[in-house]
């Protein structure tokens, strides 16, 4: 039966099979996902999912033209069928029907092109980002149009948009079609955005830790599948980081999928599709290392001249004691203003904590020991103590320094794993020894910066 375009929207099925006399297995539910698909889910009312062999029902425009017939096999992911709908001239926009047999899928590519101040007190980071999105359009299939006859309006869009963006300073977006070589059509969407980032700093491992600086994509469309895309891989680039003596960019992107249900979106956005890409910056932490644990150390020791008083003056052995106490209170408000308010303890925050509850323990001998009458006893009591503390000082410098090596250690280990896994990655999608170079041409840079004038460095 010829459907009549005056009075039903035109349907056009094109089912061409190898061998349709000998039906093969069904395939499964991940055949469909192979690129490239013919029949991504086109927005259009075809209703066929019988694979037992039953009739085929189609249903097209206003009226219904069922067509019947045994159901031969068809395979989907071959480059001869194609599935297209001239859409209506009465619907100004086109939309993804509620029936249909998979997803659609959205490649995503991100490079983040540029990195700013990264700011672990108000937990944000600025960034100039290029973010790409590539899906499925059977409605352009073998028709080449120009960029300028594609109306964007009347065409399917899975609504992505940046979840943690907070500010922009600036924001472009545009789209072109891509082919390949069967004629099927593919909607780009290319975006460039500077502005600034939230971020949620995981703080435990301060100042030795890793931050992942995340930019959350997500779908307005509910029924989304955002995926990283399999062609062209995302990127981190090293050219430009402003905070480059505090913190270290990994050769890293991560992509991990992830659904708003499992999120506070769920109750807002129920079952739609989440990206999370990221790369991981470690902190440099020989600032810390040398202005904030060293100091403390030095603080904390100085408390044991206080031994050097005779007991015979308990006000000015507590006196001094009580300075040393008071000087490292005021040392950890200090380093209060480098952390934003955490519910946890950080590294240090356990450093500075132990040594205040060593020079407490300190403070309460001095207390205790005027009491006791002057004699040899005390005064051996007093040596002892001296020595006891000072192995408990030692001992905790030790636990410490055992304690972070061991704890940063295994996750450095872990992120190296991946960063070489990511490198194979980039070496296998963009040619043998990509990395090498990219590598080569950061250690010139670096060089470069190291030995010209800072004039020289500026205009680079």
């Amino acid at each position: 039966m010829n459907p009549n375009p005056a009075t039903s929207d035109f349907l056009l099925v094109k089912m061409a099979t190898k061998n349709s006399h000998h039906p093969e297995p069904y395939a499964s539910r991940n055949h469909f996902r192979e690129e490239p698909q013919p029949l991504s889910p086109a927005r259009s009312k075809v209703a066929f999912r019988n694979t037992s062999g039953a009739d085929v029902s189609i249903i097209s425009g206003d009226s219904k033209t069922a067509l019947t017939q045994p159901k031969p096999y068809i395979d989907l992911s071959t480059s001869g069928h194609d599935f297209m709908v001239n859409p209506s001239p009465k619907h100004k926009k086109k939309s993804r029907p509620q029936h249909f047999y998979e997803s659609p899928r959205v490649h995503v590519k991100t490079v983040f092109m540029k990195f700013g101040e990264v700011d672990t007190v108000k937990e944000k980071f600025d960034a100039d980002l290029f973010l790409q999105a590539r899906w499925r359009e059977p409605a352009l299939d073998s028709h080449h149009p120009k960029k300028a006859e594609v109306n964007w309006a009347e065409l399917w869009n899975p609504g992505i948009h940046i979840h943690n963006l907070l500010a922009t300073r600036f924001d472009k977006t545009w789209r072109q079609t891509e082919f390949t070589s069967t004629g099927e059509a593919f909607v780009v969407e290319k975006r460039r955005v500077k502005g600034t980032f939230a971020e949620s700093m995981e703080l435990q491992d301060f100042p030795f830790d890793t931050q992942h600086l995340s930019v959350i994509i997500i779908a307005e469309d509910s029924e989304v599948e955002l995926v990283e895309d399999a062609r062209e891989p995302s990127l981190v680039s090293h050219l430009i980081f402003v905070d480059e003596q505090e913190f270290l960019i990994r050769d890293l992107v991560e992509c991990v999928p992830g659904n708003q249900d499992t999120t506070d979106l769920g109750s807002v956005m129920p079952g739609g599709a989440m990206l999370i890409v990221r790369v991981h910056a470690t902190r440099r932490g020989g600032f810390f290392f040398w202005n904030v644990l060293v100091i403390m150390c030095l603080i904390c020791s100085l408390i044991f001249c206080t031994f050097s008083v005779s007991r015979e003056h308990p006000t000015n052995r507590l006196q001094l004691s009580f300075t040393v106490v008071l000087t490292t209170v005021a040392f950890k408000f200090v380093t209060n203003q480098h952390l934003p308010k955490v519910p946890y303890l950080t590294i240090l925050d356990k450093y500075i904590l132990s040594s205040m509850v060593l020079m407490h323990l300190m403070c309460v001998w001095h207390s205790v020991i005027c009491l006791v009458a002057n004699n040899s006893l005390t005064d051996a009591l007093d040596i002892i103590a001296f020595f006891v503390f000072l192995f408990e000082f030692l001992l905790v410098q030790l636990i410490f320094a055992v304690y972070v090596r061991h704890r940063i250690r295994g996750k450095r280990i872990i992120l190296q794993q991946l960063e070489n896994q990511y490198k194979e990655k980039l070496n296998r999608l963009l040619g043998a020894g990509y990395t090498d170079r990219a590598d080569e041409e950061r250690k010139k840079r670096t060089r470069q910066k190291r030995f010209l004038p800072d004039a020289t460095v500026g205009a680079i």
